[in-house]
């Protein structure tokens, strides 16, 4: 499966696009201009979790490409509320962005022909999501990190049992931050 990827924004967020499925999973400040440049065309944007740096060109990008957004319902207040992050005392406002459907975590999602598990990981921040794409063995972990890894990287199914679940198992070689 071809990913592309890249890395935008104050705090070098990744996202991952899988242009056979245009799918987007996240979209930090400076993807819209990215995904412009590169010809790419968003079906479904995928929001790990609602932290200013993973969602800053949600809204832009749904408007530029008429897709489809999903995320957690824990990140409603926080993708939907206007001046939600200057509230907090961050010096930084996004244009808020509603979902089209919301995801839980679920043994199967499929989206634009596409089968992924969803795991809910939370701790870092409410309603925090990692993808499974199990056939082919690719994980959006967003903010995990893992031992000889960056953060917010596609990675190998090898380190996904590391990834916690909503059971609160974890093996100790990953940390949400």
């Amino acid at each position: 499966m071809q990913i592309e990827t890249h890395t935008g924004g104050i705090f070098d967020t990744n996202c991952f696009f899988l242009p056979a499925h245009g799918i987007l999973i996240d979209a930090p400040q400076t993807a819209l201009a990215w995904l412009k440049k590169r010809g790419f065309r968003v079906s479904t944007l995928l929001l790990t979790h609602a932290h200013i740096d993973h969602v800053w060109d949600a809204a832009a990008i749904r408007r530029e490409h008429g897709c489809r957004v999903g995320y957690h319902a824990d990140g409603t207040e926080m993708l939907t509320v206007p001046g939600y992050f200057k509230r907090l005392g961050m010096n930084w406002e996004i244009e808020p962005v509603s979902a089209d459907f919301l995801i839980e975590e679920t043994p199967k999602l499929t989206v634009e022909g596409l089968d992924f598990r969803v795991l809910l990981v939370p701790g870092h921040c409410p309603g925090s999501l990692c993808f499974l794409e199990e056939k082919e063995r690719i994980s959006s972990a967003a903010t995990c990190f893992f031992p000889a890894a960056s953060a917010a990287r596609i990675c190998p199914a090898a380190i996904i049992s590391s990834c916690s679940t909503a059971s609160g198992k974890n093996s100790g070689r990953s940390a949400t931050t």
